[in-house]
């Protein structure tokens, strides 16, 4: 094939590359469809779910359908199933979202009807009412931020029944932590005073990322990580276990009225990591080739080659450096881009991806079998 055709040839393949990527225009509508299709199917798996009282996986079925697709009717549902969980302030905050999503599409009775499950479930959250020194603490709820203590006034907080961690913290004061239990309808009421730390004390606060590590500090009772502690100021000893993983002890130091937080990795009981070391083999010193004037150094990074010829007892050995091997030169051939066979393939290639990207776009803009988002169903 001449010059001329080879070009008439490449600009062929370049003409079918272009409609092949013309044709391929809809992959990202293919792909938001595939995202559609997915989040239908997490909903409906959490609609069967429901239908057998299985809420707790209802509820990761439609949290998972509205990360890929958030709508107001997986909203709803939601809300349905922190409702049947008693969760009434994660209820009470899906609901009120629905109805700011959903808007004026929101039927008049279903609205009231809405309503109505907000106010029943206000009347069932139990109240938890505290009062706080000093000023300015932050108070925590099971881990969530509830706000900071005003001064000389209480607080109220709103919770589900059932037990929760109240926590209370000021840096310069201990920290204060307590498992409570609250009633449906009831209302609690707690003092919490936080003690100021002394000159002579400090806080220490361990953490590891290994799951099931417990710290032992100056001997005492293994505690789970993380843990925060106010201890007196100076050295303390540490050791850290966790099952499969080596055990780890230091010595670490707090500063009067300091803060002192503390990250510890722990290493596999099995030693992974550790190099292996160097295979040996025997070198022969400088006039003893061969007997007990011979020598064992490591191996290096480098060519090792036996010496050919004559073999006695002992092999001898000797290192060869990179430069002293000799690579057998390549058979010089045409470049494979400038091949026939090359372009050939990439031709196939470019039609055959043109043919199947028309057909999948045909079957998605056209296909019937998977239900309308329109008619989806929530649960009543």
């Amino acid at each position: 094939m001449n010059k001329l055709g080879r070009i008439d040839f490449r600009r062929v393949l370049v003409g079918l590359f272009v409609l092949s990527v013309l044709g391929f225009s809809s992959p990202v509508q293919a792909g938001q469809s595939g995202s559609k299709a997915r989040a239908k199917e997490y909903f409906f798996k959490g609609i069967s779910a429901f239908k057998v009282q299985n809420y707790a996986v209802a509820l990761v079925w439609f949290q998972r359908s509205y990360k890929l697709r958030p709508k107001a009717v997986v909203l709803y549902n939601i809300a349905m199933c922190h409702r049947a969980l008693f969760a009434y302030l994660k209820s009470i905050k899906a609901f009120k979202r629905y109805l700011a999503m959903a808007g004026s599409k929101v039927r008049p009775s279903k609205r009231r009807k809405i309503e109505g499950f907000i106010q029943e479930m206000m009347a069932k959250l139990a109240r938890v009412v505290l009062a706080v020194q000093p000023s300015g603490a932050r108070i925590l709820l099971d881990g969530e931020f509830k706000g900071t203590a005003p001064s000389n006034e209480s607080i109220t907080l709103m919770a589900s029944p059932g037990t929760h961690v109240l926590e209370v913290t000021k840096p310069g004061y201990r920290s204060y932590r307590r498992n409570i239990t609250v009633v449906e309808g009831q209302q609690t009421a707690l003092s919490v005073i936080l003690p100021k730390i002394g000159p002579a004390e400090g806080t220490l606060i361990l953490e590891s990322p290994v799951s099931g590590a417990m710290a032992i500090v100056d001997r005492g009772t293994p505690m789970p990580l993380p843990v925060t502690l106010q201890v007196t100021a100076g050295a303390h000893n540490i050791t850290v276990t966790a099952p499969g993983r080596q055990p780890k002890a230091m010595v670490l130091s707090v500063q009067p009225g300091a803060v002192l937080r503390q990250m510890i990795h722990l290493k596999p009981s099995d030693g992974t990591g550790a190099r292996p070391a160097r295979p040996a083999v025997i070198l022969p010193r400088q006039g003893h080739p061969t007997g007990s004037g011979a020598t064992t150094r490591a191996v290096p990074r480098h060519v090792t080659n036996l010496t050919p010829g004559r073999r006695s007892s002992h092999e001898s050995a000797r290192t060869v450096p990179p430069a002293a091997v000799q690579p057998t030169p390549a058979r010089q051939g045409p470049s494979w881009y400038k091949t026939w066979w090359f372009w050939t393939s990439v031709g196939v290639a470019v039609v055959a991806g043109a043919a199947l990207g028309g057909y999948f776009g045909y079957e998605a803009a056209h296909s019937s079998n998977a239900p309308s988002a329109d008619t989806i169903v929530t649960l009543k």
